[in-house]
């Protein structure tokens, strides 16, 4: 009896020790301290898996459920690439003992992305069938960008643009929702749905991109002429398919459909009818009259990525 007493004593001492130490790390995560502390671990484990140095001038919040971070710097070996204004997480930590990333709202303010970082050339793998990485649940229930500069080695010209969106992962299923919108251009958008759920169940995919002559998107693109492009789809991974319309400015359009067997080899078919636009130059516009078919199919023989085009039924091909 005496060492049952003394086993529940014992017992209740070591939960009371825990509750208390539990208390204790909510406590410091309140203040200044804490939080700067909790950073001095945490960002240069971080910065060595990404390559990248990461310093934070200020922290804010209710850690560990409401994050905020304030003048955030990333750098590599050129130097500082990029900078962000401010960083609020709205999360749920317990979560994760459930092997779950639940994100209730992620906001990111003034970022100035002055270049890409320097990066290092990966070997290249060998080809395998479509298939998500085994990783916990998450779920982000709203992300935001504001303000987001974009610098000159980026895009010529410079540009800012806003998105918001959201995101899912649970188990073999994935869906993501963006919407992204250069400033002071209001026709200019990408509006992207994407939903995959198996090898078998159903993939859906909505494409909107709007992009006038001269918007930030065009730039980037390389297209000054503008473009529009919608791609709407659903089918399961071995048998997807979507139907196609696009517009290079004045001077050609497109529509068709695309089928893909992306769960194993890669197979992919693409049949449009191009025809030339009022801007066309005569040379193209005597190549493509008033509408010609084509179709494309990209696929693997041996060891080889071969493309394979037919034209307007002239059985013409190459690799």
């Amino acid at each position: 009896m005496r060492w049952g007493r003394l086993a529940r004593r014992l017992a209740i001492g070591l939960a009371a020790g825990l509750v208390l130490l539990v208390l204790i790390v909510l406590a410091t995560l309140a203040t200044g301290f804490g939080q700067r502390l909790v950073l001095a671990m945490a960002l240069p484990a971080a910065g060595s898996a990404l390559g990248t140095a990461i310093t934070v001038e200020e922290t804010g919040g209710a850690w560990p459920g409401r994050i905020r971070l304030s003048g955030i710097t990333l750098a590599d070996e050129a130097g500082v690439f990029a900078t962000i204004g401010r960083l609020e997480l709205d999360w749920t930590a317990r979560a994760l003992l459930g092997d779950h990333v639940d994100i209730d709202r992620l906001a990111i303010a003034e970022v100035d992305l002055r270049r890409l970082p320097a990066t290092q050339e990966d070997t290249e793998a060998p080809e395998r069938p479509f298939a998500l990485p085994d990783l916990p649940r998450i779920d982000v229930g709203a992300l935001l960008l504001s303000d987001l500069r974009l610098g000159e080695a980026i895009v010529e010209g410079g540009g800012r643009i806003d998105a918001r969106g959201s995101a899912r992962l649970a188990g073999r299923r994935l869906e993501i929702a963006l919407d992204a919108e250069p400033e002071g251009s209001p026709e200019e958008h990408a509006r992207i749905h994407l939903l995959f759920a198996g090898r078998r169940a159903p993939v859906t995919a909505d494409i909107d991109i709007s992009a006038p002559p001269g918007g930030l998107i065009a730039r980037l693109a390389g297209l000054p002429e503008g473009a529009r492009l919608t791609l709407r789809g659903t089918g399961p991974a071995e048998d997807f398919g979507a139907r196609i319309a696009g517009r290079l400015g004045g001077i050609a359009t497109a529509s068709g459909t695309l089928r893909c067997a992306c769960a194993g080899p890669i197979d992919a078919r693409l049949a449009l009818t191009l025809a030339s636009g009022p801007d066309a130059p005569e040379s193209l516009a005597s190549l493509l009259g008033e509408g010609t078919e084509i179709g494309l199919r990209l696929a693997r023989e041996g060891e080889d990525l071969v493309l394979v085009l037919d034209a307007a039924g002239t059985g013409q091909g190459g690799g």
